[in-house]
Formats: structure tokens, sequence, C-alpha cells
């Protein structure tokens, strides 16, 4: 048998990390047929099949996406676009119509990760900390700088950092539709992925701290120590999911981890993870495919340095 599976995105960080994984796939094991889905023409040789779809802000992108499926016979999907999420998530019933097992988390946290005023609410609903998140400007009790943040943004796209009062004035004077303010948080930056099984269940996590550079990880430093282990467990409890999910916090000195975004999707740094030995699309596909059970990976501790699309890992 073959397992056919398809990745959206696949021109981008996330589609090419899951494509990646799955070409691990070790010798002997149930061969893997991969479908890239995107709106451009191919350019990775390492597909087996490739189609063409609608941009994701069409309207018949559901109903392209749903032909897909059915004509190649795909039993596991990986979507990997940002904005597709929850597109995919209203069109759950449709999808389901394939017999693909989308691999997609809860409508819930979909939607709480879609608007980042509501991230804050539905994790500090759930104890886990976020940093202050208002709708509105505060006019006190928040100390500067504070950041002006899209609601609906993603890889740190419009965010603005608001040091002074003159600045937050002169934003506010102005302000673009549909932004919140959160507080600034000081401390190292981290990307915790996080795998759950088909039945809910927190089943591996690996953490690593990291660099951007224009949104995009750069470095990535595998983190494995208590503290962050107990905050692991405290959100794979308390937070609903299903396949990937990717949490990005900063570690505050005094208040500890403050979780500002969650991603209910593979990470941006599925590749630089691969590398240190958490091949999460794999093991996903596997379970989700198969039916095979999530096993912990045993990551390496090292650093992970990108550089457009070449990675180098140095032990630590």
């Amino acid at each position: 048998m073959t397992l056919r599976v398809a990745i959206t995105g696949v021109s981008g960080d996330v589609g090419r990390g899951a494509l990646r994984g799955l070409r691990r796939n070790p010798l002997g094991a149930e061969p893997i047929w991969i479908l890239g889905l995107d709106a451009g023409a191919s350019s990775e040789p390492e597909l087996d099949g490739h189609r063409q779809l609608p941009l994701v802000r069409q309207p018949q992108y559901p109903d392209a996406l749903k032909a897909a499926l059915e004509e190649h016979g795909v039993e596991v999907l990986l979507p990997c676009i940002d904005s597709e999420i929850a597109i995919l998530s209203a069109a759950r019933g449709l999808l389901a119509e394939t017999g693909c097992n989308v691999v997609l988390a809860p409508h819930e946290l979909v939607e709480a990760a879609e608007d980042k005023l509501l991230t804050a609410k539905f994790l500090s609903a759930r104890g886990i900390r976020a940093p202050t998140t208002f709708e509105a400007a505060p006019t006190d009790g928040l100390p500067l700088p504070i950041l002006a943040k899209p609601r609906n943004g993603h890889a740190s796209q419009g965010i603005k950092l608001l040091t002074d009062r003159a600045a937050l004035q002169e934003f506010t004077a102005a302000p673009p539709r549909n932004y919140c303010f959160q507080q600034y948080v000081e401390g190292p930056e981290f990307t915790v992925g996080f795998l759950y099984d088909a039945y809910g269940v927190m089943q591996d996590a690996v953490a690593m701290e990291r660099s951007l550079e224009e949104g995009r990880t750069v470095r990535a430093r595998v983190v494995d120590n208590p503290d962050m282990q107990q905050f692991i467990s405290r959100f794979g409890e308390q937070v609903p999911g299903i396949g990937a999910v990717n949490a990005q916090l900063r570690w505050h000195h005094d208040n500890g981890p403050l979780v500002f975004e969650i991603n209910a999707r593979l990470s941006g740094s599925t590749e630089m993870r691969i590398a240190v030995g958490c091949n999460d699309p794999l093991r996903l596909v596997r379970h989700f495919g198969r039916g095979e059970p999530i096993g912990r990976a045993r990551p390496r501790i090292a650093t992970v340095y990108r550089r457009d699309h070449e990675l180098r890992m140095d032990p630590c």
C-alpha cells in the first residue's frame, strides 16, 4: 500500500517543512505519495504530484480543494497556509465528504487563534497567562512601551511598537481598523510545537528559543528544562487541540511564560525541528492516516540556523 498525503502551501516555510519531513520516511516503511497544493506553479521536485488551486481568499477555494482531494484519493491533508485554517474549519462538513482526514484543530481553538484579542481571552479563561490585551488604546494602567497589533495578522506583519505617549497619541489619532493593544513583554522568545492525537490528547511537544528576522525564525535553540516542561504540561492539559498547534511566548523574569500567539497548524520552523530529530509531519500522517501512535521524540540539544532555505546545526 501507499499512504496518499496532500500538503497545502508547499512554496512556504510551513509547507516546505512538511514536505521535507515526509521525505524522511525511513526505508522499509510504507511509501508516502505527496500531492502539493498551491496557488502558484510547482517548483518542488520532491513532490509526486501538484495541483494549482485558486487563491485562498477566493470563494471557490473550498470546492477546488475538495475536488483535488477526491481526484487524487488523498487520505491525509496537512493544511499549511495561515489564511486557510479558518476557512477549512468552516468547511469541515464539505471536506468530510471526501473521506480524507484533514488534520485540523477544534473550531474553538481555530477561532481563538485567528484573533489576537480572542487569543488572550481564550488562554486566560483556561489558566494560561497571556500579555494584557485591550481592544482600545489604554488611557492608563499599562506601562509603555506597548504593541499595536492587527487582530488578524500573521508573521509579525503590521505590528507597531509604541514607546512613549506621543507615539501612542499619534497612532490613536488615526488608527487602522481592527487593531488591538498589548503589553510589551521583556524576555527571550520561544516557539513551542505541540502534537495532539485524534482524540485531543497532547502527546509530545518541543520548545525552542528563537530569533526572528522580518517575522521568520532564523535561529532556534532547543530548550528542555523543568520550568518549560511544566508550562508544556499545563498548556497540553488546558488547551484543546488536534494535530499540530504552535504557541509563541515570551518568558518574563517575574511573570514566567506569557503566550501572545497560537497557530492551529504546523510551525514555520518545522524544518528546524526536523533537523533536531522532531519529525512532526511524519508522525502526524502516520497517526491520522494509519492510526499509529504519536511517539515522543528525543530532540538533540542544538541550535539551528536558517539562511534562505539552507539550515546549519550546531550542538550545544
